[in-house]
């Protein structure tokens, strides 16, 4: 029981396996520098603020700014062809460069090269005149997107360039009920080549499907009707489209 017997150096003294030193002390493997700051699940591991769910997360974009609904219908009978549901963002552009978006989707195209014409509420028209083959398009001026793009041949059939593909027109059938409300603003773009009042049969008709009512219970809603022949030189109804823009406010 002297000093040197089972003092300090023993094996259970203060140098011995179960002291600071050994393999449970501060330096061990589960000491500081084991599951602290710097191991897998730390500050810096693959969850912190610099991850990719972290702080500095740049994959989310901002909502749409424009929704759209394109309804795409049988120019004598009504009877819906196809259609197309947008969300649609971007920076308005001005009319002289909506031919510019045009190129840039459709290169080498029939519509590639057209003129911009006019302006149909929102949306530019851009008009390649047929000498033999042409087209026209539809871009929305509030985001620059394109949202319809067609051919026109001289005494042929031009075909749809954009949008394709489209959802099938067995979506839109009529269906009873009460029409879907009424828009609160209306434009025709006919061309001449029918009148204002085949238009608004063609926005009845649409107003019809349980499809768009379900569309516009989430707010009201602009539209354009415009026309597309597919076939100039002596005008074939039946090869055209009426093609209905709805746009929610």
């Amino acid at each position: 029981t002297e000093d040197d017997d089972s003092a300090d150096d023993d094996a259970t003294g203060d140098d011995d396996t179960s002291g600071d030193d050994d393999t449970t002390g501060d330096d061990d493997t589960t000491g500081d520098d084991d599951t602290g700051d710097d191991d897998a699940t730390g500050d810096d591991d693959v969850t912190g603020d610099d991850d990719v769910t972290g702080d500095d997360d740049d994959d989310t974009l901002p909502p749409p700014d424009v929704q759209l609904l394109e309804i795409h219908l049988d120019n004598q009978t009504y009877a819906p062809v196809g259609y197309r549901e947008f969300a649609l963002a971007g920076s308005p552009i001005a009319l002289a460069d909506a031919p510019l978006v045009v190129s840039a989707l459709l290169p080498g195209s029939l519509v590639d090269g057209c003129s911009p014409d006019t302006t149909y509420m929102d949306f530019h028209y851009c008009y390649n005149p047929p000498g033999d083959f042409g087209g026209a398009a539809l871009v929305d001026a509030r985001t620059g997107s394109l949202v319809f793009a067609g051919e026109i041949f001289w005494m042929g059939t031009g075909s749809l360039l954009f949008p394709l593909p489209m959802a099938p027109a067995a979506d839109l059938q009529a269906v009873t009920h009460p029409p879907t409300i009424a828009p609160t603003q209306i434009g025709f773009a006919m061309g001449g080549y029918e009148p204002n009042s085949v238009g608004a049969l063609a926005l009845e008709a649409v107003r019809e499907m349980d499809y768009v009512k379900n569309w516009v219970a989430w707010g009201t809603y602009d539209a354009l009707i415009y026309l597309h022949p597919y076939s100039v030189g002596v005008y074939n109804p039946a090869e055209a489209d009426l093609i209905v823009l709805l746009v929610l406010n």
